[in-house]
């Protein structure tokens, strides 16, 4: 059973391997609730090591792609077939499968044009780093844009340093939100986040609630 720590709903499981399967599942009942209303459905997704099981047990599900747009959290700032990138380690992780008939729509173009973002996105999907960041909003970086435009530029304390995030606001406006994590320390985390990273913010209860998958 899901256990309710503040604001934030956490499943447990034994491993990652069951998360991801279980987190899956759940953001294929999201994408088809909005395709049920609505013609396409934006699914935003994280970068990093920790997503990587669930690209592959994502993209073998027969969801009716070719009506999905996918994009990333946060990008960084490096070319689309650099390792580090994160819409490229998305397509490298689809290739093959039903999954490469979903657009991918790289950040740079919606920093450019916010007005292509949708009003609401069927699901977004976030990492957490152990300093509380999500996507690249990091303590002591603004979180939103003066203009209300939607995406950040953040500089990160590791390399490669230049980054471009949804900001927060942008993140929260979803059918669906959750959040993918392993590790005592980072459960810690959860548990208590310090008061002035986006994780509380998220805490706090503003959005929608925020379904976290934890593992070992």
């Amino acid at each position: 059973m899901p256990e309710t720590v503040n604001h934030l709903v956490i499943h447990a499981f034994p491993d990652a391997q069951a998360a991801a399967w279980a987190l899956a599942e759940a953001l294929e009942s999201s994408v088809r609730r909005v395709l049920a209303t609505e013609p396409r459905a934006w699914l935003v997704l994280p970068g990093g090591s920790t997503p990587r099981g669930l690209f592959a047990c994502l993209f073998a599900r027969p969801l009716p792609w070719a009506d999905i747009i996918v994009t990333v959290t946060d990008e960084r700032q490096v070319p689309s077939d650099d390792p580090a990138s994160n819409l490229g380690q998305i397509a490298r992780s689809r290739r093959g499968l039903a999954a490469a008939a979903a657009a991918l729509h790289p950040l740079e173009p919606l920093a450019a044009d916010p007005s292509e973002l949708p009003g609401r996105f069927a699901a977004v999907v976030l990492g957490l780093g152990e300093d509380g960041h999500v996507a690249s909003l990091f303590p002591g970086q603004p979180w939103e844009t003066p203009d209300g435009g939607g995406l950040v530029r953040a500089r990160a304390p590791v390399e490669p340093r230049t980054r471009l995030s949804l900001s927060l606001s942008r993140l929260q406006a979803t059918g669906a939100l959750f959040l993918l994590a392993g590790g005592a320390a980072k459960r810690a985390l959860l548990e208590a986040p310090p008061a002035d990273t986006p994780l509380a913010a998220l805490n706090a209860g503003a959005g929608p609630g925020l379904d976290v998958y934890w593992f070992p």
